[in-house]
Formats: structure tokens, C-alpha cells, sequence
């Protein structure tokens, strides 16, 4: 795993953060909508929601699943526009130093009444389930959303991969 910490100053939680995200948070990641915007129209991701046009998507390029992360607001503590784009850019190398291919996405609130802008994030091709919680850990991120050919798009903890209740 890496540690950001030297390069970009990641913001602390006031208590261990590990395995526990705040049901509220949970509802609203769940209510979110994450639209994958290399595909034409964007594909939108829906947790708990099956997404053909995802799956033809995925077979096309010839794989089986992706992660849409993104490395803005870790923990879900706000940070600045210029502070979430360094985050991303960051996020953005380590994903191209692996080699994996991946696409623009977005985090998107779909409740009218919350103020949470939109987060930029990748779509990311990883070789497994463990590389995305593996990546989402690295950037400080409660979850991720996963998209497997064949089943319906999931909500991941970023911290060990398992489905995220709330």
C-alpha cells in the first residue's frame, strides 16, 4: 500500500476510520449515481442497479470488471477544488504507473437537498477485486463502486472490499 501522507498532506480523522462509515455516508454514496463518461452516451452506475450497457461496455474491451474511484474528499472530509484536483492528478500517475487502463467518471449526488459537489474520478480496468480496495485504501476513500459483467453494480468498502452496509 502506499502512503500519500508526505505528498499531499492528507487530511486525519478525528478516530479510526477502519471497517466503520457512518450510515448516512453509506445512504448517500448509495444514492448516488456514477456515470462512466468515456462511453457515449455515459453509461450511469447505479448501486444495487443492474447495467446491461456497462456490461457490453466491459466485454467489448474485453474484461470482466472495473472500479470507478476517485481520490477527492478522503473520509469524506471536504477539501478545497485545487486541493481534490492535485488528489486526482495524483491518483491518475499511480494508476498509469501500473499500467491499468482507465476512463473519466464522476460521483455524482443524486438528492436535490445535498450540497456535495461532483467528484471527478476514473473508471478504472484493475486485475481484481483486492487491487481496487487495495487502490481505494491508498487514496483514503470509505468505498468504490464495482461493476461485474453479469451482476448488479455494487457499493464497495474501500477499506476490505466487502459489500457496504449502511
Amino acid at each position: 500500500m502506499i502512503d500519500c501522507n508526505h505528498t499531499l498532506g492528507w487530511p486525519q480523522p478525528d478516530k479510526p476510520l477502519f471497517g466503520d462509515v457512518p450510515s448516512g455516508l453509506v445512504r448517500a454514496y448509495r444514492q448516488s449515481c456514477y456515470p462512466v463518461l468515456a462511453a457515449d452516451p455515459a453509461i450511469e452506475l447505479r448501486p444495487g442497479q443492474p447495467c446491461p450497457a456497462m456490461d457490453q461496455w466491459l466485454v467489448e474491451k474485453g474484461r470482466h470488471f472495473g472500479a470507478v474511484v476517485t481520490a477527492h474528499n478522503p473520509y469524506s472530509i471536504p477539501q478545497s477544488a485545487d486541493w481534490n484536483a492535485t488528489a486526482n492528478a495524483s491518483l491518475a500517475a499511480f494508476i498509469q504507473a501500473r499500467g491499468w487502463e482507465f476512463v473519466d467518471a464522476e460521483g455524482r449526488s443524486t438528492d436535490p437537498l445535498q450540497s456535495w459537489p461532483v467528484e471527478a474520478s476514473f473508471l478504472v480496468l484493475v486485475p481484481s477485486l483486492i487491487e481496487a480496495v487495495l487502490l481505494a485504501n491508498s487514496f483514503r476513500q470509505h468505498a468504490f463502486v464495482w461493476a461485474q459483467v453479469g451482476q448488479s453494480v455494487q457499493l464497495k468498502s474501500g477499506h476490505y472490499g466487502g459489500d457496504l452496509k449502511g
